[in-house]
């Protein structure tokens, strides 16, 4: 018994985790596994007398469990983190209160919308066949804009691929001419240094 727990310790100490971040961690797990295996018998008995409903509720699960290890999403908990790390701090349960701000942010969200929506198709019958013209509108207008501004830090980290093949720039210089000139930092270099 003691050699086991010897191990366990030794197992332990190459995490760099105390006992009592192991069992927050483990606290966590367990929760969220409880949390899921009663939401999944709720949607299953909903299932049963709404066969739609199951199906659109399947595929929203698996479609969120793919969207939760999309790059923006790694790379925003990595860098925060990172960032914690940094600082001195124990950065154990940053996925966990990304995922659940993200979560309630989109809940929030559909509840919104579907009240809205409610609210102007029962007030203005016409929105109900204008709405579809001018949101295809709003979000076409809004992928134009996106892709115009990929096109221009495209443009931006060329200029700068050619100023360092050309030898304008040195390679030591390179991370900080591609800070200092990127897009986002042209057009919001000031609101970045208000976040720490």
């Amino acid at each position: 018994m003691e050699e086991e727990n010897r191990l366990l310790k030794e197992k332990c100490d190459k995490l760099g985790l105390t006992w009592k971040e192991k069992i927050h961690i483990g606290s966590i797990y367990g929760c969220l596994a409880v949390v899921t295996v009663v939401l999944l018998i709720f949607a299953s008995e909903i299932g049963v007398r709404y066969v739609i409903l199951a199906g659109l509720g399947l595929v929203s699960y698996v479609l969120g469990l793919r969207h939760a290890v999309d790059a923006d999403h790694i790379a925003a908990i990595d860098n925060t983190t990172r960032k914690l790390l940094q600082q001195g701090k124990r950065p154990v349960t940053v996925g966990m209160w990304f995922s659940l701000g993200h979560s309630t942010i989109v809940i929030a969200l559909t509840v919104a919308l579907i009240l809205a929506t409610k609210a102007v198709v029962g007030a203005v019958p016409a929105f109900e066949s204008g709405g579809a013209i001018v949101g295809t509108s709003i979000s076409g207008v809004f992928l134009f804009i996106i892709g115009f501004v990929n096109v221009l830090i495209v443009l931006g980290v060329y200029k700068t691929f050619k100023a360092l093949r050309t030898g304008k720039i040195g390679s030591s210089e390179l991370d900080e001419h591609m800070n200092k000139n990127s897009f986002m930092n042209r057009t919001m270099g000031k609101l970045f240094k208000i976040v720490n």
